[in-house]
């Protein structure tokens, strides 16, 4: 009666089971039942998914009805395969494989003695017990979606021996164990292993990007093989996006590699990476079979292998200091680089003396423009004479990828030198007693030495003190003696008593904390002397050079002057003492002399200049009085500057391979042209850079005389290495800088639409925006004793 009640229950459990296989079915499995089955069978019994021959032979055996299933099941028992892997085993042991291979767990004790007694006593055979087992899973239950995952797997496998060249690599007891020890990683919890990479790749070299010597020196590429089908003798290949590098990189997994589930992929030193850029660093990997999955464990790292820009210019700040004893020198007090903001975001500079670094910049930030080393006083004088006599200073540039740039301070950097500005004077104080009227104001000496102080009431200079003194801590005005009415009206209304100090930069420096002056001073019976009727030189002048059709001339000379000076009068340029210029009104607020040439005109003004030296500038009052400067007399500081750059126009952009569409990107393009009309003769031998969205993507590091227009080429070959350039669209820019060290940026900026969702558009480095830098460079100092001259002098 028992063997009856289990007999029944038995079937009981195989109706069941046929209907969850036929739910199965109509569920949507690609498989049909009995290619399902015999899938289960082939893990159950052996731990691996079907071969395709199997697989054919025994679908058409069921399909003809040429065995049953239960035939089929117990066939099983009876290969060749079966008896290598179970021979000598005991009945308990066959059944612990099975449910190890199906369930990914060995039996509980009332399942295992019950199925084993089974067999055992002839119950039931093993192929029936086998079938049993492997259906009699609850589907929702663990053990049923461990089974439902191995199946999955199993198939999936199988399908992909599509060729007969796959199916017949798949037919050894080698390729058969090699997949066992991968169908032996799928479980009922975690996803099924593919031909692709879950963890990211490590790349310790490029923790900040991968530089120009990293680049030349090679680097290891760590996989993590965790949860992704790998096995002795599987490829994986490095990879950019979706796509391989156009030299393969690749590497064969090894046993230990496997075992350990780390791998590493070298990239050789020197290999062709593409261009500078966010690279979307990954691996694909390539079964024994021929199978290849999709790229996966990606890495986003910036390739930058382009050594760190120059700065556009520099400039060199000495300060006068007292060394004792009532003496004074010279020593060199600042060093500031101008640098293009976003271009050196997270680097470094250093400065060094033979060698040794005097000043540090340890971290660069995004929108930085200047790079400032103020020296230490201490070796001040040393760094002095190491610039100026010795040559010995250099900047080191170092970028977040670690490229470097050396460049020694010597003509290699435009340059401008200048002295320590001069601070505002202060503290006036006004003094009036029966002999007139006195103004003090504080000073410091050093930053006026031999330089000038003006005197204002309500805007109009009414004193000049002509000469300040290194060690003056104060400048005195002293208006005792009044006989012009003009001045004499002007104090008695009293007002607004200022300081205008011109600093040894030719600067104008107006005082802070301004006096007032009551009226009525003097009374209507003071008397003036003539001390303001001769008029004032201006404190400094520009002289603008430009190129045009291969000759040079002069386009402009501008002469600088305190405002109120010389109210009512006029100024000439004389060429051997004849006018060739002349402004006839000089205002009151007027605080610039302006002389603008044609182009003939400016190209003897140039020789005038340069070679005849005959020029110079004639002041006249509004009495009538005239000073005369000859240029060759040195008393006007004079700056030679280029005639500053216009900006880039005619902004053009040519879309390369593919969909073309004006102004706009797609996925099919694989390059970008761009071009913009400029004037050659204002950029000779400077140097251009694109912008799109405020990003530089492109350079050009030496522009001719001659060119007309400036042209840009990504130098991509393919959409991955575009779009990694190019992450987003937006306003497509050009930024040059002029011969004077200036950035000029053009502003008619053409759009630039991007019609694709780049990988690397989350990825962008900070924008850029561009500021203005210091734009003249000193041709000499003029008029000032000969130490002071021996500055400028020194870099010619």
């Amino acid at each position: 009666m028992r063997a009856l009640q289990s007999q029944r229950t038995l079937a009981q459990e195989l109706t069941q089971a046929c209907f969850r296989i036929f739910i199965f079915y109509r569920k949507g499995c690609l498989m049909g039942i009995n290619a399902s089955t015999i899938q289960k069978l082939y893990i159950a019994y052996f731990n691996r998914p079907a071969d395709v021959a199997g697989l054919t032979y025994w679908e058409g055996q069921l399909d003809t009805n040429k065995i049953s299933l239960a035939g089929l099941a117990q066939s099983f028992s009876e290969q060749v395969e079966y008896v290598a892997t179970y021979g000598g085993k005991s009945t308990a042991d066959v059944v612990t494989s099975l449910y190890k291979n199906l369930f990914g767990r060995a039996p509980d004790a009332a399942g295992l003695t019950y199925w084993a007694t089974q067999i055992d006593t002839r119950a039931v055979n093993l192929g029936t017990a086998a079938l049993a087992i492997l259906n009699g899973a609850t589907p929702d239950s663990l053990d049923g979606i461990t089974i439902q995952n191995k199946l999955n797997f199993s198939a999936n496998f199988t399908a992909s021996l599509n060729t007969a060249e796959k199916a017949n690599l798949y037919s050894s007891a080698y390729t058969f164990e090699l997949m066992r020890s991968i169908l032996l990683t799928v479980t009922g919890t975690g996803p099924l292993p593919a031909l692709k990479p879950i963890a990211a790749v490590k790349i310790a070299a490029a923790s900040n990007g991968i530089n120009m010597l990293e680049k030349a020196a090679g680097m290891d590429v760590l996989v993590d093989l965790t949860g992704m089908q790998a096995a002795t003798g599987f490829q994986i290949e490095l990879m950019n996006g979706d796509s391989p590098f156009t030299i393969p990189i690749t590497h064969v997994l090894t046993m230990d590699e496997v075992i350990t589930h780390k791998a590493v992929i070298h990239i050789p030193g020197g290999a062709n990476l593409g261009p500078d850029g966010l690279k979307n660093i990954g691996v694909r990997v390539s079964d024994i079979f021929g199978n290849t999955g999709k790229a996966g464990g990606q890495l986003y790292v910036l390739l930058d292998t382009t050594p760190p820009i120059s700065p556009a210019n520099a400039t060199y700040e000495t300060w006068w200091v007292s060394t004792g004893g009532g003496y004074v020198d010279f020593v060199l007090g600042d060093i500031r680089y101008a640098i293009l903001p976003g271009q050196m975001t997270g680097g470094s500079a250093t400065l060094l003396d033979n060698g040794t670094a005097i000043g540090k910049i340890t971290s660069i930030g995004s929108k930085d423009t200047v790079l400032d080393f103020v020296i230490d006083p201490k070796i001040g004088k040393q760094v002095y004479n190491d610039h100026f006599k010795d040559k010995n200073l250099t900047l080191v540039l170092t970028d977040a990828a670690g490229n470097v740039t050396t460049s020694k301070i010597d003509y290699s950097i435009p340059a401008v030198y200048k002295y320590k500005d001069g601070t505002p004077a202060s503290n006036i104080n006004i003094y009036a007693d029966g002999n007139g009227l006195t103004v003090k104001a504080s000073i410091n000496g050093m930053e006026y030495l031999n330089s000038k102080a003006y005197l204002k009431i309500n805007g109009q200079v009414v004193a000049v003190d002509s000469s300040v003194n290194a060690n003056d801590i104060s400048v005195d005005f002293s208006l005792s003696s009044l006989a012009s009415q003009q001045l004499r009206n002007l104090v008695n209304a009293g007002g607004v008593v200022s300081v205008t100090m011109v600093d040894m930069n030719g600067k104008l420096v107006d005082s802070i904390n301004s006096a007032t002056l009551g009226p009525n001073q003097f009374g209507s019976k003071a008397t003036l002397n003539s001390i303001l009727d001769t008029p004032a030189l201006p404190t400094r002048g520009k002289l603008f050079t430009t190129t045009d059709a291969g000759y040079v001339g002069m386009s402009e000379i501008q002469f600088s002057m305190i405002s109120g000076q010389n109210t009512g009068g006029s100024a000439a340029l004389m060429e051997n003492g004849t006018v060739i210029a002349k402004i006839t009104n000089i205002g009151a607020n007027d605080t610039m002399l302006d002389f603008i040439f044609d182009q003939p005109l400016g190209r003897r003004v140039y020789d005038d200049y340069f070679t005849n030296r005959n020029l110079s500038l004639a002041l006249t009052s509004s009495s009538g009085n005239t000073v005369i400067s000859k240029f060759s007399d040195y008393q006007i500081y004079m700056d030679l500057v280029s005639k500053e750059g216009t900006p880039a126009t005619n902004i053009s952009l040519k879309p390369v391979g593919g969909n073309i569409v004006a102004n706009s990107l797609n996925n099919s393009n694989t390059n970008l042209l761009v071009s913009a009309t400029i004037n050659g003769y204002l950029y000779a031998s400077c140097r251009a850079y694109l912008e799109i969205n405020g990003q530089i993507v492109a350079k050009d590091d030496y522009i001719l005389s001659y060119d007309t227009t400036v042209d840009f080429d990504l130098g991509t070959t393919n959409n991955v290495d575009l779009q990694s350039i190019v992450r987003n669209g937006g306003s497509v820019s050009v930024v040059m800088i002029d011969m004077n060290g200036k950035v000029v940026e053009s502003s008619s900026n053409p759009y630039l639409v991007t019609n694709f969702t780049s990988a690397f558009a989350s990825h962008d480095t900070k924008l850029a925006t561009l500021a203005e830098t210091p734009e003249h460079i000193s041709l000499a100092i003029i008029g000032q004793p000969k130490q002071m001259q021996h500055i400028d002098m020194a870099m010619n």
